[in-house]
């Protein structure tokens, strides 16, 4: 019987703990400050912004970019594209833009993968 006795009564105090203290009051919470909106706002440009090319030239494209507080990146969070495809010349993850062996006006976009619909636009006139 004795062993029954042992094995309720710390079962007993672990489903109702002795109540020695006062009850702890809920805490409270001051409100968060507010977030100023150049903070949370993510930006993208790119540089340079107009170029003019021969054709078959090659140059690189420089994004500029803030971060996430908090957040850093081994590489900037972008994706590079050129907006006319295949015609309008190639670019790399680094942004080394070939010139496309015709002449005309193309466009070389980035955009951050982190940021949806956050992007910038250079112009390459390519003569």
């Amino acid at each position: 019987m004795k062993r029954v006795l042992i094995l309720v009564l710390p079962l007993a105090l672990a489903c109702h703990p002795p109540q020695t203290a006062a009850p702890t009051p809920a805490p409270t919470f001051a409100p968060a400050a507010p977030v100023m909106e150049s903070e949370s706002l993510l930006w993208l440009r790119v540089e340079p912004t107009a170029i003019q090319l021969a054709p078959g030239a090659k140059t690189v494209f420089r994004p500029s970019l803030n971060y996430p507080k908090g957040v850093n990146y081994l590489r900037p969070p972008v994706k590079w594209s050129v907006q006319e495809g295949d015609a309008g010349g190639t670019v790399d993850i680094m942004g080394r833009y070939t010139a496309p062996s015709a002449t005309g006006t193309y466009h070389v976009v980035v955009e951050r993968t982190d940021a949806k619909g956050v992007r910038a636009i250079a112009t390459v006139t390519v003569q």
